[in-house]
């Protein structure tokens, strides 16, 4: 029965390819230069890419690669990554949060050019990026 269905969905997969539905993908390896791990998040319209990466002394870092593979760093002042909550909209805006020692969450916007602003929502305890708009709106 499992052989049966397979052999449809590759029969499928064939067809769809011959007609020109399915394009052809591009797998890039992500890894941050002298970075233990690298680990991706999100990615925009134009291949720019964020997430973070633990450097040799086991620290995370944010990173932002861009579509050419230029990788940035860049650090929350007092935080701690927290990237799972990290967006980025079509002109290169990147908003998350950070978890201070505390255990603190700390809302942050980074500019395409790399400025950084940090923000806290009154009465809350912890913060989750659920998009990044265009308008660099920030839903939480």
């Amino acid at each position: 029965m499992k052989l049966i269905w397979i052999g449809k969905l590759f029969a499928g997969l064939f067809f769809a390819a011959a007609a020109g539905v399915v394009s052809a993908q591009t797998i890039t390896s992500l890894d941050y230069p002298g970075a233990l791990a690298t680990t991706a998040f999100a990615i925009n319209d134009s291949g720019v890419i964020v997430g973070i990466y633990g450097d040799t002394n086991k620290v995370a870092h944010f990173y932002v690669r861009s579509s050419t593979g230029t990788y940035t760093s860049f650090d929350i002042p007092g935080g701690s990554p927290a990237a799972p909550g990290m967006g980025i909209n079509k002109s290169g805006v990147i908003a998350g949060y950070d978890i201070d020692s505390s255990m603190v969450h700390h809302g942050f916007v980074r500019t395409a050019a790399g400025t950084i602003t940090t923000f806290d929502v009154p009465g809350a305890s912890k913060l989750s990026n659920q998009g990044t708009s265009d308008q660099a709106y920030q839903v939480l």
